[in-house]
């Protein structure tokens, strides 16, 4: 079956979509998307990446878990290596790391739990929101609605029979 004319256009406006209610709809229900920046967690957690984090009662954190949190007010994706129920905290390393992360991670610091690993979404969200994916974007927009009115113009010249010769 031969794809018509904006077919791929409005796939992936769709998909650009989707991304976007998804972004707007995370927040919403306290889960952050976040891109990774390091790969202080490869290859688990690659450059690129993007993580979903979901709120996480510090309670049902445990060692093993990978965590988002503010260091330096830099945001930190890291593995729980430890716990430390007496002092609320939690020591953590990026699985590259040769060793644990200097500081632990007090339990009011953290913003929640990885949950969902996207490899090499973050590198089309990061593109999508830089200007030139913002002309893209409208591009593609365009397109799909040229496209459209003039498939709803030959459809109604076919009708018509102006389209046979």
């Amino acid at each position: 079956m031969k794809p018509r004319p904006g077919q791929l256009g409005t796939a992936v406006l769709a998909v650009l979509l989707a991304l976007a209610l998804a972004g707007v709809l995370a927040p919403a229900f306290g889960w952050r998307l976040d891109v990774v920046q390091t790969g202080s967690m490869s290859p688990s957690i690659g450059v690129g990446d993007l993580v979903v984090t979901s709120p996480a009662d510090p309670g049902d954190i445990e060692a093993g878990d990978v965590i988002s949190f503010r260091s330096e007010g830099a945001l930190v994706c890291h593995r729980v290596v430890s716990v430390d129920r007496d002092d609320g905290a939690f020591v953590t390393r990026g699985d590259a790391n040769e060793g644990p992360d200097p500081s632990p991670v007090a339990y009011g610091d953290v913003l929640g739990k990885v949950v969902l690993d996207v490899p090499y979404l973050g590198h089309v969200i990061s593109f999508l929101k830089s200007p030139f994916g913002w002309a893209l974007i409208i591009l593609l927009a365009l397109l799909v609605l040229v496209a459209g009115g003039e498939e709803k113009r030959s459809k109604k010249n076919e009708d018509r029979g102006e389209g046979r010769r």
